[in-house]
């Protein structure tokens, strides 16, 4: 196992034993789904991703813990090596944890603020349009822990479903940026 495997895991579970052991609402409370607009850096562009998410009840009584898996992927046509036409294909996988200060508000919509952790799996594959550049082929695979800031609004629909639409910047090996929306079926509270 990789470094940076054992460190994140390691920081998950000791976010997690915090979390028990304080005066925490701790549990899946409700999971749901999300997609949004990704735009990475350079030499990349923009993609559409997707992921689902749990909320893990509250931490504190302002503050929520949360956990996601999220996927995007995005291939395009350009020179893999000099005169050598050829497509890029670029995924992302990452599995992690947020924590959100909620804005203690009385009412259906409240802002938040958040950061957290996510495992990132990455892979990426340079293919030569023609058979006779197959040289220039090449592919590889990375894992690397991500740290990301959050914002966002959540809307109570109802007392069993809830909306959320979040701005997030990640950093790690590649940085890149979020907007996303989704929804929420709570389990009751």
């Amino acid at each position: 196992m990789r470094t940076s495997s054992r460190v994140f895991i390691l920081l998950l579970a000791m976010s997690i034993v915090s979390v028990a052991h304080g005066d925490s609402d701790f549990g899946v409370r409700g999971l749901g789904a999300r997609f949004g607009l990704i735009m990475p850096e350079d030499p990349y562009h923009n993609s559409v991703g997707f992921g689902i998410h749990a909320d893990m009840g509250r931490v504190t009584t302002d503050i929520s813990m949360g956990a996601f898996i999220d996927y995007w992927s995005k291939s395009f046509d350009e020179d893999i090596k000099e005169n050598i036409p050829g497509t890029w294909e670029f995924s992302s996988f990452v599995v992690g944890v947020d924590f959100k200060y909620i804005v203690p508000l009385d009412a259906r919509t409240r802002p938040y603020v958040g950061e957290g952790l996510g495992l990132v799996f990455s892979k990426t594959r340079k293919k030569a349009e023609s058979e006779t550049d197959h040289l220039a082929n090449s592919s590889g695979s990375d894992t690397d822990i991500e740290f990301h800031l959050l914002g966002g609004v959540e809307h109570r629909f109802s007392p069993n479903l809830k909306g959320m639409a979040e701005v997030k910047y990640n950093v790690s090996e590649l940085k890149y940026a979020s907007i996303c929306a989704g929804i929420t079926f709570m389990f009751g509270d």
